[in-house]
């Protein structure tokens, strides 16, 4: 027996859309600001609850949006230096009695401590580059007492080396520091 109000020479519907009246399936379909298809079946709740939920929390991502704050993140960092004959000139620019290497080395150094202390979960390690020449200083490591012993060590180091003849030092290469770096970070994640 058909339910009441149905055609008897019609088969009875199994979906919803085969019940459909061909003339009126697209009037029910809207698009969203996104381009998305919407109709305005009972579906249409639950899709719109799961676009308004993915949006807000797209909104609230910090890692996403222009905050400068990410929770959560172990950055590898590696500082290359300038060691070559350049650096080993004095800049007018600077105080009287410090050349560009001592300027680097010391900036070096207050950096260790700024970055430890924004990434107390980070890992930092040193490159010096001199006479075309990529040099690791120090290795990845987690904490900065290491690095700024290392960067007070290399400073008396490289101030004696050459004995302030010109030339000392050689060329700057930013290539091969970046490859010394490189390697060593094969087995980060």
């Amino acid at each position: 027996m058909a339910p009441a109000g149905d055609d008897p020479d019609q088969p009875a519907a199994s979906h919803a859309w085969e019940a459909a009246d061909g003339a009126t399936a697209w009037t029910d379909v809207r698009e969203d600001g996104e381009g998305n298809l919407l109709t305005s079946d009972a579906g249409l709740g639950l899709s719109s609850r799961i676009r308004r939920r993915r949006r807000r929390l797209l909104e609230a991502d910090a890692a996403r949006s222009s905050r400068r704050l990410v929770r959560h993140m172990l950055r590898h960092v590696y500082l290359v230096l300038d060691c070559s004959r350049w650096s080993r000139e004095r800049d007018p620019a600077l105080p009287p009695a410090r050349t560009r290497l001592e300027t680097i080395l010391g900036l070096a150094s207050d950096f260790v401590g700024e970055y430890y202390d924004q990434n107390p979960l980070g890992h930092l390690g040193i490159v010096l580059c001199r006479d075309g020449e990529a040099e690791m200083l120090t290795s990845l490591g987690g904490g900065p007492a290491r690095h700024r012993l290392a960067l007070s060590a290399a400073t008396s180091a490289e101030l004696s080396r050459g004995g302030g003849r010109p030339g000392a030092g050689g060329e700057f290469s930013l290539q091969n520091g970046v490859e010394v770096a490189g390697r060593s970070l094969g087995h980060a994640p």
